[in-house]
């Protein structure tokens, strides 16, 4: 479990480092990367997420590759080819002008290397983010990392995409802890456009990245903590092992936290 992780975040790492390379116009660095993110893909298989086909596009695209551009933007499903920030490429592709394209704040710039020990994905009631906070403040005082949504506002609202930005937090974060009540329900069931994306949007994105993550490698890194009887097996996501509410406190989430 712990080396798939690692990989996952090793390609984030080199995705996130060709977008930071690509906003300096460093290209000399810029094929570096492309030949270690080369030597990557040839030890391991995946599905390109929409920040990776758009991160190599600009990339190729300022590089002048572009038998490579025209190569890569064949392989891309067509309904990601059909979102605006898609077709902004390829239109700027096709007037040869240079875009400089960057999708992560300069919070990733900085602490590319950084990983969460614990991140917070939930949507409930004043009194449940009061809980949150206190046991987000005993954790930090501990000497953990942790993502809690009100304390990286400026951050998200930099960014060309926040949804780029949570799903670096939920896919690379060690454990990720989940409330699941009647307002995370309301939310996940949103009718929400990810293309023009907007923050009550959120937590319904940071559910489908959790829910793909879990599906992908298994939900070892998800503790969850739930309302009633509350279930997300209809939504996608095996929810038969969590806690209760009453539970949700720093001891019981650091005894299933387990070092690396």
């Amino acid at each position: 479990m712990q080396n798939i992780l690692e990989k996952e975040q090793n390609r984030l790492y080199l995705y996130n480092m060709l977008n930071v390379l690509l906003k300096l116009g460093n290209k000399e660095k810029l094929e570096t990367y492309l030949n270690k993110l080369k030597d990557y893909n040839a030890n391991f298989k995946y599905e390109k997420s929409e920040f990776e086909y758009f991160t190599l596009l600009n990339v190729y695209m300022f590089l002048d590759k572009k038998e490579k551009f025209e190569k890569l933007w064949q392989k891309i499903p067509l309904y990601i080819r059909r979102r605006k920030e898609f077709k902004n490429i390829i239109e700027n592709y096709e007037n040869e002008t240079i875009s400089y394209v960057i999708s992560l704040t300069q919070y990733i710039k900085n602490y590319e290397n950084k990983r969460f020990d614990f991140a917070f994905s939930f949507a409930g009631s004043e009194d449940v983010r009061r809980k949150i906070k206190k046991i987000k403040d005993e954790l930090q005082e501990k000497g953990y990392q942790v993502f809690y949504d009100e304390e990286f506002t400026s951050e998200m609202q930099k960014v060309i995409h926040p949804k780029n930005f949570l799903e670096w937090i939920f896919k690379t974060s060690k454990y990720v802890i989940m409330i699941v009540d009647k307002n995370y329900i309301d939310k996940i069931n949103l009718d929400c456009d990810f293309e023009n994306f907007k923050q009550e949007c959120y937590v319904k994105f940071e559910f489908e990245t959790i829910k793909q993550r879990a599906n992908n490698f298994g939900r070892e890194f998800l503790i969850m903590f739930k309302v009633d009887d509350i279930s997300l097996n209809e939504y996608g996501l095996n929810s038969d092992v969590y806690f209760n509410i009453e539970e949700l406190n720093t001891e019981t989430i650091l005894k299933y936290f387990k070092e690396e």
